[in-house]
């Protein structure tokens, strides 16, 4: 993994971190060992030059699974440059996952509680499991595509880091804990716009077809109740004037007696599920996708690509590439099935 903050000493300079990951060898290591490396340089060319310098070996990029930006950089300047770097270095992997975060070196620097590396415990959760958690997530070159195509406009997810009292001899010095995902940064032409908030990026995820995993509380009779999102059906329409978007969502009570890999809530029921119950998921999910679409309004920013749906009718015109977020009707209806 890779981490590109600012240099706290120089502002014209760029600080690259870097974590080395490698499997334990001899008999008496076992796991995962993780080293961090951190180097300077006017350029992110000069800096990973540095690392070859610093380490004695040269990087290898195409094995680099995760890109972090540090705020001190992506709040402060356009980043088009970071992004450019990788994207046309011919062995960085297009399908690292591109994410941001308040300060990248002191996150390489953590330790996760359920697993040694950062990387790849981000890469797990943004890249292998992203689809099943209600989480949508980027690819490096999605992410660079959507900052030079029509509306400009896309999104990083944000990764907070959160302590916990665990303690691994092994880790020895970095702090343990977990990291959460549950908020994305929009970014126009590598500039920074806003982060999202919880219920705006739930409903930024009940837009994307293919992330499911949403889980719903609700109250029925006294009881509370869990429902799991694990099937879904978005169909979104430009229709007489009018940007139409149905979500079809497919909910199962779920229970937590058992689980699969990953620690998902197995999808259980042994009744039917009211329509009260339904009523209930079908108000919290258009809440959610009310806040999704009001921030684009208010930020005039484009991440569920209406402009493409709309170029794809009337073709790329001046009007469509200068239309504000606020000239776009939008009309959501949300059905809520037991299935």
């Amino acid at each position: 993994g890779l981490g590109v903050d600012v240099s706290p000493n120089d502002n014209d300079r760029l600080m690259l971190t870097v974590e080395v990951v490698s499997p334990g060898n001899g008999s008496e290591q076992v796991g995962i060992f993780t080293k961090t490396v951190t180097v300077e340089g006017k350029s992110l060319g000069e800096a990973v030059g540095a690392i070859a310098e610093k380490t004695g070996k040269e990087p290898s990029l195409g094995q680099c699974g995760v890109l972090l930006v540090g705020s001190s950089l992506y709040e402060t300047r356009d980043f088009t440059d970071v992004v450019e770097f990788f994207v046309q270095s011919d062995g960085f992997n297009e399908n690292a996952v591109p994410c941001c975060t308040s300060n990248a070196r002191e996150l390489m620097n953590k330790s996760a509680a359920l697993g040694q590396s950062v990387s790849i415990t981000l890469v797990e959760a943004l890249r292998d499991q992203a689809k099943k958690i209600a989480l949508p997530t980027n690819s490096l070159l999605r992410y660079a595509r959507s900052q030079a195509e029509l509306s400009q406009t896309g999104y990083l997810n944000f990764v907070e880091f959160t302590p916990s009292e665990n303690s691994d001899e092994q880790s020895e010095g970095k702090e343990q804990g977990y990291f959460l995902y549950n908020r994305i940064a929009i970014f126009r032409s590598n500039r920074y716009v806003c982060t999202m908030t919880e219920e705006e990026t739930r409903g930024f995820a009940a837009l994307t077809a293919k992330v499911v995993g949403d889980t719903f509380s609700v109250t029925h009779e006294g009881k509370n109740y869990a429902l799991r999102t694990n099937g879904k059906d978005v169909k979104t329409e430009y229709v007489d004037g009018v940007m139409q978007v149905d979500v079809q969502l497919q909910v199962k009570l779920a229970r937590a007696d058992s689980a699969d890999v990953g620690g998902m809530f197995t999808e259980r029921s042994n009744k039917m599920v009211t329509e009260d119950i339904l009523a209930q998921v079908e108000q919290q999910a258009s809440s959610a996708l009310a806040a999704f679409l009001n921030m684009q309004r208010r930020e005039n920013a484009d991440i569920a690509e209406f402009h493409e749906i709309l170029r794809r009718i009337y073709g790329t015109t001046d009007e469509l590439c200068n239309m504000p977020m606020s000239d776009i009707d939008v009309e959501v209806r949300v059905k809520v099935v037991e299935r």
